[in-house]
């Protein structure tokens, strides 16, 4: 009997419905996604859904991405975490990158951008450190 694998896990934290919606055309055949809110929402669906990577908007409401990041460091420091955001003053991606995300990327973007960090973020060895990790907290 062969063993049936689950298509990886992404959680898309982002707010607008469109710029969700554009996100779901690029990845939806590939992968299964998540979608979270607001940051809030996010953290709450990363217990659960033990993404393989986490696409985060800044500006969201009842938690903002910043503070979304900082608290899902606390959880996890293995899941890669990618800003996909309109700020694209250096400001805010420097409080991105303090905060603890691995790319920052500002909208509009391309699938080819989004494809590039999926294969980068997205390997056996990446999926390994999240299993690693998880048995140490376990």
């Amino acid at each position: 009997m062969s063993e049936i694998i689950k298509p990886q896990r992404i959680l898309i934290a982002e707010d607008n419905d469109s710029n969700y919606g554009v996100l779901k055309a690029m990845l939806d055949d590939k992968y299964q996604l998540y979608r979270a809110v607001d940051g809030v929402e996010a953290v709450s669906l990363f217990d659960y859904i033990d993404p393989v990577l986490i696409f985060m908007d800044l500006n969201m409401p009842k938690l903002d991405g910043i503070d979304a990041i900082t608290f899902l460091r606390t959880k996890t420091k293995n899941t890669p975490i990618v800003v996909l955001t309109a700020y694209a003053d250096d400001d805010y991606k420097q409080r991105a990158i303090e905060s603890g995300c691995n790319e920052y990327i500002v909208k509009p973007f391309r699938k080819a951008e989004i494809d590039k960090v999926c294969s980068k973020y997205i390997t056996e060895q990446s999926i390994q450190a999240m299993i690693d990790e998880k048995a140490t907290t376990d």
